[in-house]
């Protein structure tokens, strides 16, 4: 996905490691050309769409199976945030 200035946006998950960071089942990342940043849990995460606002904010949304902390309903949570 192209975001306004001709930057990238991505986001996904891997199965394996991340160079010098924490190693889960299958890491969960996003990556913009300024900064890289990975978050895990025991289990899977991944996310699962991306998506820019008419200013240029970008939207991650996905799961974590292994519950993403705070309240929740089971062992499973789904997310959207801004970065």
């Amino acid at each position: 996905m192209f975001a306004p200035r001709s930057s990238f946006r991505l986001a996904g998950s891997l199965l394996g490691l991340l160079t010098c960071l924490v190693t889960t089942k299958t890491p969960l990342f996003a990556v913009s050309v300024e900064w890289t940043q990975q978050f895990g849990s025991a289990d899977s995460d991944a996310g699962a769409s991306v998506a820019l606002d008419s200013l240029g904010n970008v939207y991650l949304a996905g799961h974590a199976s292994d519950g993403l902390g705070g309240p929740g309903a089971g062992s499973g949570d789904a997310f959207v945030t801004k970065l």
